[in-house]
């Protein structure tokens, strides 16, 4: 599977509270093999770069190879 993350990443704003969303591994993978990109930007909405992750089953992959 692969997914592209190109959209302006969500937050909340509200009076005393901010809140947004943030990363996390489950520990296991939900496709034998996935690649997500997300597109990044600077402060000035310019762009920043790709971030790669790389998720996959270690039932069926090495992490070496």
């Amino acid at each position: 599977m692969i997914v592209l993350q190109n959209n302006t990443q969500a937050s909340l704003d509200l009076p005393d509270l901010t809140a947004h969303p943030i990363d996390g591994e489950l520990g296991a993978a939900k496709f034998d093999l996935g690649f997500n990109f997300i597109e990044r930007k600077d402060a000035e909405g310019a762009p920043a770069g790709v971030e790669v992750t790389v998720e996959y089953s270690t039932d069926l992959f090495d992490e070496e190879t």
